[in-house]
């Protein structure tokens, strides 16, 4: 039995569909700045602060996407359907935990 080699041109657009999930839920935080962050505060804290919760699920979802693209029958994905699978997966995943 031949094991088929894992199409990574796929797993490119699954994660860029993770990305995009991931850049979505942080700008939509972020997007209601508080009154209080002004020019002189650490605008890269507050950007670690809202996107830290979503490490971890990014970090699953690509792992998953892997096992997936790996074991699963589906071996040749359009660009857009791989980008969309990622991107669902990962929002799907995100509401769940929340």
């Amino acid at each position: 039995m031949e094991i088929d080699p894992l199409p990574w041109h796929s797993l490119w657009h699954v994660s860029e569909g993770i990305a995009a999930s991931l850049a979505i839920s942080i700008l939509a935080r972020l997007l209601p700045l508080p009154h209080r962050l002004t020019i002189h505060s650490n605008l890269g804290l507050t950007v670690w602060r809202v996107a830290r919760p979503y490490v971890g699920m990014t970090a699953i979802s690509l792992l998953l996407a892997i096992v997936a693209l790996a074991f699963g029958e589906i071996r040749d994905l359009a660009w857009y359907d791989a980008m969309m699978a990622g991107y669902a997966a990962d929002a799907t995943m995100q509401k769940l935990i929340r």
